[in-house]
């Protein structure tokens, strides 16, 4: 696809800046107010609405979605504090805003993290609460998921079954009037820039994180108007490979694993040679596969997979990316345990995962519409060959995979060739990197930061993916970032920050690793 220079690009942002001073939008856009939905407590300051906006701005004739909104007043506000807009990851996770038990999650963070912050939560298309909705059962990705398939089951079998689920849940959209070509991060932009407009906020700072910070990157470029600051956590920029990277980034991730716990006293004791324990088990499993018991206990019933040494990588890869409380510190004593023929704590490890994706907390339409659109189209077969050859163990990972089966049946429409390309910017810029993150690694924060002109890339080295949420000394950089964006953060908490505290030989794993 065509690149555009540097230069090429900050005209471009000039001009949407220019055209947002100069020109009203193009379309109505409306914020109203309304009860919230679930129970709020009186004693906290919170407004609830819903934001209506065309479907797709580029169609005259685009049929309106409502999206709801959230307002989470601050506990004590700073004499001109500006709000700050979350932006969920996913792509096609829900906002977490549908019940009480969701919104005293959200207070809890909130007070944790930016007690004297306004918070917005915006619902993002397609994700929930939206009208008319864009959910879909079963899900077509359920049979999809590489690494996670039952035992027993032909993989010819196991492919015809995804296509069918896409097939039915595009059927089923499309006849009620659903646009599968306008879930994508351009469309969530406007919608973001459009809220802004509504609720009449003459500047707010931006937070997203995953795939949020792709939507983002995406207002930077698009809809600058209006933006303080921008705090991009996990970061998955646009001109970031899908899969040819994947490979390097597991490997990075597995290799500190290995350094860090020959580094730590005790771990490299109760795990001696870790590194060597993992390639021989590896290597065992491209022999002969092993069975995997895969069970969260009283959440979703027990099964068993067969397990090589791609379903491996798969698997260690996905439990790094999900990081659930504890699977990190505990995965030393699960590599092994399964080194030496016990694989029970990694089929418990796994089943967290599995039980994740499967929980239903995210879109599968919204999935494919973005991956399909703006992903797939920008990697070639040959890209994909060539990062094989030269990956060596993990060259799997780099392959064709689920999505590559299912696009060619979902109509999501093809992204602009500037929706792959670098975003440039002068907006002050703060990113958050997690050295245990092996799906959007410190790697992509700095490639991103490549055409971000004031921008701060922090790693955290006991962090997974998703830093902000899990390291508390991240909230003290946000806030220091947030009083002054103008200026690199440095917290005292930084310079103590260690790697993860692995799990001793002697304790006992929890019978579950999935957050109830």
């Amino acid at each position: 696809m065509r690149r555009l220079t540097a230069i090429g690009l900050g005209v471009v942002v000039m001009t949407a800046a220019l055209c947002q001073l100069v020109a009203p939008a193009s379309h109505a856009q409306s914020f109203r107010d309304q009860s919230c939905w679930f129970g709020a407590d009186p004693k906290r300051k919170i407004r609830c609405g819903q934001l209506t906006v065309p479907e797709n701005r580029s169609r005259s004739d685009s049929r309106e979605i409502t999206l709801p909104v959230v307002i989470f007043g601050a506990r004590s506000e700073p004499v001109g504090a500006v709000p700050l807009l979350y932006i969920t990851g996913g792509p096609g996770n829900r906002s977490m805003i549908g019940t009480s038990k969701e919104i005293e999650a959200w207070w809890s963070w909130i007070d944790r993290t930016l007690p004297q912050t306004e918070v917005i939560v915006l619902g993002l298309r397609g994700t929930g609460r939206e009208k008319p909705s864009l959910w879909c059962r079963p899900s077509p990705l359920y049979f999809a998921w590489p690494g996670f398939t039952p035992r027993g089951m032909d993989p010819k079998v196991i492919e015809e079954r995804a296509i069918e689920g896409a097939k039915a849940c595009r059927n089923e959209l499309l006849a009620k009037g659903a646009d599968l070509t306008a879930y994508n991060s351009r469309e969530t932009a406007a919608d973001i820039a459009d809220l802004r407009r509504a609720l009449e906020i003459e500047s707010w700072n931006l937070y997203g994180t995953s795939y949020g910070t792709r939507i983002a990157l995406t207002v930077m470029r698009h809809h600058p108007l209006g933006l303080r600051a921008v705090i991009l956590d996990s970061v998955l920029p646009p001109q970031a490979p899908r899969t040819r990277k994947l490979p390097s980034y597991l490997e990075a991730v597995l290799n500190r694993l290995f350094d860090d716990c020959r580094a730590n006293e005790a771990c490299r004791k109760d795990y001696p040679e870790l590194g060597i324990k993992f390639e021989a088990l590896r290597s065992r499993l491209a022999v002969e596969a092993a069975e995997l018991p895969v069970a969260v206990v009283d959440v979703m019933p027990h099964y068993s997979m067969k397990l090589d040494d791609k379903g491996l990588a798969v698997i260690l890869q996905t439990i790094l990316y999900w990081d659930w409380p504890g699977s990190t510190e505990y995965l030393p004593m699960a590599i092994d345990q399964a080194s030496s023929g016990d694989f029970v704590l990694l089929g418990r490890l796994a089943a967290a995962v599995d039980y994740g994706f499967k929980s239903g907390d995210f879109s599968p339409a919204v999935v494919l519409s973005f991956l399909c659109h703006e992903e797939v189209a920008f990697e070639t077969e040959q890209d994909r060959k060539q990062a094989v050859g030269e990956a060596g163990r993990f060259g799997h990972l780099a392959e064709a995979d689920w999505i590559d089966l299912l696009c060619p049946h979902w109509p999501a429409g093809e992204a602009d060739d500037i929706d792959n390309e670098a975003v440039v910017s002068e907006i002050p810029t703060l990113l958050l990197a997690g050295s245990y993150d092996p799906i959007t690694p410190p790697e992509l924060a700095r490639l991103a930061a490549d055409g971000l002109a004031l921008s701060y890339v922090l790693e955290f080295r006991n962090s997974g993916h998703g830093v902000l949420v899990k390291v508390s000394c991240a909230a003290d950089v946000v806030a220091a970032f947030l009083a002054r964006p103008s200026e690199r953060p440095d917290p005292a908490c930084l310079k103590a920050i260690s790697p993860p505290d692995f799990a001793a030989r002697s304790e006992q794993p929890p019978s579950t690793f999935y957050p109830r």
